[in-house]
């Protein structure tokens, strides 16, 4: 008993320290490679949120909308205003 109750308090201890961190969200493509206001674009990569209203997307300093995602994609539509600067995502859930 004695040997069970350690191997418990061990096991209990090893699960314990275990951390899950999140991952920030990681941009690998994006097609088209040119848009315009108004135009679908593609973005491709990893650690997006699956929810759309959980992943916000700039095009420069200029915020897009994000009509739908998973984990790797997400569909975005060009704001008004967009820049060619870089193209950034952030997760909500995770602020990453």
């Amino acid at each position: 008993l004695r040997v069970k109750n350690l191997l418990f308090l061990l096991l209990s201890l090893l699960f314990a320290s275990i951390q899950v961190k999140a991952q920030a969200p990681t941009i690998s493509s994006f097609s088209p490679l040119s848009a315009k206001p108004s135009d679908v674009v593609i973005i491709t990569g990893s650690n997006f949120n699956t929810i759309a209203s959980s992943n916000v997307v700039f095009f420069g300093a200029t915020k897009a909308t994000v009509t739908a995602a998973t984990s790797t994609s997400l569909t975005v539509t060009v704001p008004s205003g967009a820049t060619y600067a870089p193209l950034t995502v952030l997760n909500t859930a995770t602020s990453l």
